[in-house]
């Protein structure tokens, strides 16, 4: 207990500058009594190195829901810059998951938010917040979210977004859970799904009963809602955030990871184009010069900036390609911008 402590203090000191916002956005605090439940991070793992087995995930909520795996044989792994220079937990079998040690009281309201920086493409559950088996649980899929009553007893919600989006390998789902089945709330980044809640069964409300937080294979009824995809960021609170609270969190986030507040859709008229356009950066990490091809059929104005917002490139009218001369660029991550009349494209560059 005395070295989990210590291990504790460690990262939470090791972190404090990534996290010099107390909590995120600022909604909760980290007394472990606040609405601020669970907030898991990739970086808040006890391990530091890529493709390293993950066995513990520490809760920086102040709550003590620290997550943990029963087995090596299903540890997520670690999987460094994944999204704007920030590492994943990557589920990539339906046998891996982190669970909660103890069934406590820090999620037994009858309502609650959870929100998760994922890949676009994972598949199966994110998180489950339950009490026994499925019972009464907050459940939060990557296509989905569920009022769970009882097996074969929920409704549940789905989005427009989750197959439309064609632009953002990551994004940010939230659930807002109120007391009774229908008060259900699903978002895509900031758009709020415009979906019929489905119904199976006769679901009731949500009782006040002490729950146990699970990350992947819930172990429960199909096997294709085991998590597989990528987890950045998870974030709990145990009430229904208000739309303020809730945009003060995803402005955390989205100015975090660099992801969009809208489903990423190509405009109509962008349709004709045979393949989603992209810009081919090359050498990437580079020391001084690299080059950027631009899709041929636009011409772009380009602009660098740095992971502050500071610009510190710019030129316009560019066609096919520009070679960047850069050394007075000092070593860090930046975030490339090509913007024409029809489409804007981004991508991310890496000075060694």
């Amino acid at each position: 207990m005395k070295t989990t402590k210590l291990l504790l203090f460690y990262l939470i000191f090791c972190f404090s500058d990534i996290y010099a916002q107390t909590t995120p956005g600022g909604v909760g605090d980290l007394s472990g009594n606040s609405i601020l439940k669970l907030w898991i991070t990739s970086q808040s793992s006890n391990v530091n190195a890529s493709e390293a087995q993950i066995d513990t995930l520490y809760d920086l909520s102040g709550a003590s829901n620290h997550l943990v795996v029963d087995r090596a044989t299903t540890r997520p792994l670690l999987k460094f810059d994944r999204l704007n220079g920030y590492p994943s937990i990557n589920f990539s079998s339906t046998n891996y998951y982190l669970h909660d040690v103890v069934k406590d009281n820090s999620f037994s309201n009858d309502e609650a938010t959870l929100i998760a920086v994922v890949s676009r493409k994972s598949q199966g559950t994110i998180v489950s917040v339950a009490s026994e088996g499925i019972n009464d649980e907050f459940l939060l899929l990557s296509g989905n979210a569920y009022h769970h009553s009882s097996s074969h007893v929920f409704t549940s919600l789905s989005h427009d977004c989750i197959t439309s989006d064609e632009l953002s390998p990551f994004c940010i789902l939230t659930g807002v859970f109120g007391k009774s089945p229908t008060d259900l709330n699903f978002f895509y980044n900031q758009v709020a799904s415009t979906q019929s809640i489905q119904k199976s069964g006769s679901p009731v409300d949500y009782n006040q009963v002490n729950r146990v937080v699970t990350i992947g294979n819930r172990q429960q009824l199909l096997q294709v809602e085991c998590f597989n995809g990528e987890l950045v960021e998870l974030i709990g609170y145990n009430k229904k955030l208000t739309e303020t609270e809730r945009t003060l969190v995803f402005d955390y986030l989205s100015k975090k990871y660099i992801l969009p507040s809208s489903c990423g859709i190509l405009p109509t008229a962008n349709k004709i184009i045979e393949a989603t356009p992209t810009l081919s950066i090359y050498p990437n990490p580079y020391d001084a010069l690299f080059t950027i091809n631009l899709p041929n059929q636009f011409r772009f104005n380009i602009s660098i900036c740095d992971m502050l917002g500071h610009k510190v490139f710019e030129q316009k009218n560019i066609y096919e390609q520009i070679i960047v001369d850069s050394n007075n660029f000092p070593k860090g991550i930046y975030l490339i911008k090509a913007t024409s009349n029809e489409i804007s494209l981004t991508s991310k560059i890496i000075k060694k």
